[in-house]
């Protein structure tokens, strides 16, 4: 019983292992055989008009597109009472990803008074694959 039980939970952590894809084909053919995908952002590495905290944040989006061979996107609403420029004000957060296939990653965010859904700020995140953006399979 004993070895079974240890068979079984090699099995199942051996399938539930999250594999790195390092390049934009990699992530591509992952899309395209309908992979579960989490993008895993560095804020600190990345760059913007704005001051980049130092965050990491992983986002397992429920829907992931590839356009034309060329561009991975995908988004995510987030609700939120923490957002620091509205203080524990409701806050909606629409952030869009794009990864491109030269590497280039844009994380764009637009935050809105959850009340009404009017924007209160929008700015851009801009990355690399393998520097600031890793994404997991």
């Amino acid at each position: 019983m004993k070895k079974f039980l240890i068979t079984v939970l090699a099995i199942i952590s051996i399938g539930s292992y999250a594999g790195e894809l390092s390049s934009f084909s990699e992530i591509a053919n992952a899309v395209v055989n309908g992979k579960q995908l989490t993008f895993v952002w560095t804020i600190k590495h990345c760059s913007s008009e704005i001051n980049l905290p130092d965050i990491v944040t992983a986002i397992k989006p429920n829907a992931v597109m590839l356009i034309g061979g060329k561009r991975i996107t995908a988004s995510d609403n987030h609700f939120s009472l923490n957002e620091p420029s509205l203080p524990n004000k409701a806050t909606s957060t629409f952030s869009k990803y794009n990864l491109q296939d030269n590497g280039l990653a844009l994380l764009d965010i637009t935050v809105m008074k959850a009340k009404n859904y009017k924007k209160v700020s929008n700015y851009q995140i801009r990355c690399e694959l393998g520097k600031g953006l890793t994404v997991f399979d």
